[in-house]
């Protein structure tokens, strides 16, 4: 996609993005970039492409910036054999995108996790964590026009004891007119013509 910057790989186009005061009308971009964001879900979906879908996996292509995600998520088993690193479906259309993990048991100090969007940056990103009981424990939310998307975004949650076991909800939500994107593992199953549960590629930071 020429207009896409991927900012996950080693090398990149020049940066397309733009902020809520950088234009003066930013309505042709968000046009764009809602168009591009469906014409990813039908490529994905449709069965023509399943059958006939082009290699799309970025593992390979990591930068260096996110190589501690891409080591804790090799290590905690999320990357399955058919994995492929891809962008997540918009999550300005859902509610949340989530993740059941059994972390690493400790006090959890901080999420990083790698997002992209298409020509604007606006709105509110965030990450609610769902407690074993499957309540919401925490949430935190940050404006998007404040991060630097070329590194993993960190999300600092306090005084969270993880045991030995359990098994917690990760929900990445975002709250904004334009789409946004966290990067995920992508699984299929039945020679890729099905979709399986994506897995997430995050790095949780937890001191024993």
């Amino acid at each position: 996609m020429i207009a896409r910057s991927h900012n996950l790989c080693r090398t990149r186009r020049p940066n397309l993005q733009l902020s809520v005061g950088h234009c003066p009308s930013l309505a042709p971009a968000l046009d764009h970039a809602c168009e591009l964001a469906h014409f990813r879900r039908i490529h994905r979906y449709s069965w023509r492409h399943r059958n006939f879908r082009a290699k799309g996996n970025l593992w390979n292509l990591i930068s260096p910036q996110f190589a501690r995600l891409k080591s804790f998520s090799d290590a905690q088993g999320w990357r399955h054999r058919g994995s492929s690193l891809e962008l997540s479906d918009s999550l300005h259309d859902m509610q949340f995108r989530e993740y059941r993990v059994s972390p690493p048991h400790g006090k959890l100090m901080s999420i990083n996790i790698a997002l992209a969007v298409d020509f604007i940056k606006q709105g509110l990103v965030g990450i609610e964590l769902v407690s074993p009981e499957n309540y919401v424990k925490d949430q935190v939310a940050i404006d998007i026009q404040r991060l630097d998307l070329t590194k993993p975004v960190r999300f600092d949650f306090p005084n969270i004891e993880i045991r030995p076991g359990e098994i917690w909800g990760i929900r990445v939500f975002a709250k904004s007119k334009v789409p946004i994107y966290v990067y995920e593992f992508i699984n299929r199953r039945w020679f890729g013509l099905r979709f399986a549960q994506s897995t997430p590629f995050i790095e949780m930071v937890v001191a024993r």
